[in-house]
């Protein structure tokens, strides 16, 4: 187990989400530029992120089941979306390469549920 690798895994994840959080588009540059996203079956582009309306709030609750093997990590993040009037609970799971000594994001698989705020 190498847990400066782990360790640099979550620092990119926990950057993602305060990237979302604050609506930076320099979040781009966390992420492999072959990376994928597939939401609910649908497969998009990291790009779709620079299109969040700024009244969307993220809030990421758990980075858990990190792995690390040499230039590729692995690791489980439960997250909310915050929109007016209703919650959004996400489990996403990222996939991460090591290129040139930095870890970029590859891929997020994502599957979430929306609430209205009454019931959560």
């Amino acid at each position: 187990m190498n847990h400066t690798a782990e360790s640099e895994v979550i620092n990119v994840l926990s950057a993602l989400f305060d990237g979302l959080n604050q609506h930076r588009e320099d979040l781009l540059a966390l992420w492999h530029p072959a990376a994928n996203l597939l939401v609910h079956g649908e497969s998009r582009s990291p790009s779709f992120l620079k299109n969040t309306p700024p009244f969307v709030g993220f809030e990421l609750i758990e980075i858990s089941q990190v792995n690390t093997h040499r230039e590729i990590a692995s690791a489980k993040v439960n997250w909310c979306m915050k929109l007016p009037g209703s919650l959004g609970i996400h489990t996403s799971y990222f996939n991460l390469v090591q290129s040139a000594g930095r870890w970029l994001i590859a891929s997020q698989v994502d599957f979430g549920e929306e609430f209205a705020d009454a019931e959560h």
